[in-house]
């Protein structure tokens, strides 16, 4: 048994795993909802909305609209590589020779998608496939934590979005559900704000043990295309360092009793 929503669907995908690690970061996760309950079991209140602008199609668009862009046109159209589109992968789809995207299949939507608007995303997208093992990323600038790319979307405005996720840490032998905002991660580590530390049920998740949680995070930056600004937002969901390890804190204890000495000199 898979939970009680979208249990079909988080049964059929497959789990994509991030690399295990002495810390705990690794996780898996089933079907990405944003369907605001559009979708049959989906969570209400989920979705992706761009407030004061639109979304960026290009007309070279790969079919179904969620679908990556094929790198070769992308050598033919380069805008083609700002698309928007949702999938589960460890990174988005570069001009050669950068990431080709080929790590997986192409996403697929739920029935009761009504996918994207002019400025909004209602659905739910998986990945349907054998078992896999090799997605997730280091995340370096920001921490220990390990990474999968959920989507890119190339928007005039400002994005703001709820996603839930069928989810699974190692040992569990049942998916649950993990729900949160997607937030913008701070440059040098990530504030509580906003980060899951239990699952819908108000179960701790296990890698919370550890000083981690979990986030949905936008990474964002600006391109012209045919002489209109852009952010292009990618996004993540993240195993975050939330709190100091002991050998982090260690050198921050010893600095601050260093500070201490010197203020009663």
């Amino acid at each position: 048994m898979c939970g009680r929503n979208l249990g079909v669907i988080a049964c059929a995908v497959a789990m994509l795993i991030a690399p295990a690690t002495a810390l705990g970061q690794q996780f898996s996760i089933g079907g990405i909802d944003a369907s605001d309950g559009g979708v049959a079991g989906g969570a209400i209140g989920t979705g992706i909305d761009i407030v004061g602008g639109t979304v960026y199609q290009n007309a070279f668009q790969t079919p179904g609209a969620i679908g990556e862009p094929n790198q070769v046109f992308i050598g033919v159209v380069p805008d083609l590589v700002y698309d928007s589109y949702l999938t589960v992968d460890s990174g988005p789809v570069e001009a050669a020779p950068g990431y080709d995207g080929s790590g997986i299949g192409t996403a697929s939507e739920a029935p009761g998608s009504m996918g994207f608007t002019a400025n909004s995303y209602r659905g739910l997208w998986f990945f349907a496939g054998p078992f896999q093992n090799a997605f997730a990323v280091d995340k370096p600038g920001f921490g220990p934590g390990y990474q999968l790319f959920l989507g890119r979307i190339t928007h005039t405005g400002s994005m703001q979005g709820r996603i839930q996720v069928a989810f699974a840490e190692p040992g569990d032998t049942n998916f649950s559900y993990i729900v949160g905002d997607i937030i913008e991660p701070a440059e040098f580590g990530i504030s509580a704000a906003g980060t899951i530390t239990e699952n819908n049920d108000g179960a701790p998740l296990g890698m919370t043990a550890n000083g981690y949680a979990m986030a949905f995070i936008k990474k964002e930056f600006q391109v012209d295309i045919e002489g209109t600004t852009y952010t292009v937002s990618d996004i993540y969901l993240q195993s975050l360092n939330v709190v100091p390890s002991p050998g982090a804190a260690a050198p921050l204890a010893l600095m601050g009793l260093a500070v201490g000495r010197r203020r009663r000199r």
